[in-house]
């Protein structure tokens, strides 16, 4: 949870964010009252939609890529360790 703010806090960011760079505009989204309401707006819709199922998957997405990766490397030690003497 921590992490998420620390993303969310660098995307809003008014000097280096993302979303002030991609739209480039200068707003200073967390501090100015016009557009802080929009920014909670945008992580509740976020969190609620995708944001902790999304981080959750792709952690198990990631931990299946390094076994089927360990598989992988036993099964090449094995069959071209028979012809290149690994």
């Amino acid at each position: 949870m921590i992490v998420i703010g620390i993303v969310w806090a660098w995307i809003f960011d008014p000097n280096i964010g993302l979303l002030n760079q991609f739209l480039h505009i200068h707003i200073n989204w967390l501090y100015d009252s016009q557009f802080a309401m929009s920014a909670l707006i945008i992580v509740s819709v976020w969190k609620k939609l995708i944001g902790y199922n999304m981080i959750i998957f792709l952690s198990a997405l990631s931990e299946q890529y390094y076994k089927v990766y360990l598989r992988w490397q036993k099964l090449m030690r094995q069959t071209l360790g028979k012809y290149l003497k690994i």
